[in-house]
């Protein structure tokens, strides 16, 4: 299953923003990570999932149990608060964080990402609308990786690797 995450200018210019908000221009110490929720529409087709990001949820320093230059943890009230919304309104959940260390092509997951993302994901996707999807994002300066889970609910089953597009601006309108 192919799955194209869809971010228009605005969110994706305010996910940007926020999660290298406090990122120097030169100097050797890298900020701290950053964290956001991105609420996108589903929409499922014979060939795949597309994600249109609705609205960004940016973490605030209240927000977080723990923030460094190498980890995040959000709060479980700021987690249930997401979940409520995507449950109520019908969206899939994006979770986006930043690698501000990370200045060249090939951003990815650390190892404590995976790990976190494969605990986490499947009960994520089981709080999630049936025809919701949950990924999670980590952004460099100048590149990205992504993923999701699709769940054994779903007969294409679990699938985490690296499937997901890159996400891409939409027109504005």
């Amino acid at each position: 299953m192919d799955v194209e995450i869809v971010f228009p200018s605005p969110q994706w210019e305010l996910l940007h923003r926020h999660l290298f908000a406090s990122a120097p221009d030169a100097g050797d110490r890298s900020p701290d990570e950053q964290l956001a929720f991105a609420l996108a529409a589903p929409v499922r087709s014979a060939t795949g999932v597309r994600l249109t990001v609705r609205e960004i949820l940016p973490a605030r320093p209240q927000d977080l149990e723990h923030r460094s230059p190498v980890a995040i943890a959000p709060r479980a009230d700021f987690v249930a608060a997401a979940l409520t919304r995507c449950r109520q309104e019908g969206w899939s959940l994006i979770e986006a964080h930043s690698h501000p260390f990370s200045h060249g092509p090939g951003t990815t997951f650390s190892g404590i990402d995976w790990a976190s993302d494969q605990a986490k994901m499947p009960r994520v996707a089981g709080l999630l609308p049936e025809h919701a999807l949950h990924a999670t994002m980590v952004l460099g300066r100048s590149s990205l990786d992504a993923h999701y889970y699709d769940g054994p609910r779903r007969a294409s089953g679990r699938s985490t690797g690296s499937a997901c597009s890159a996400p891409r601006r939409a027109p504005r309108n």
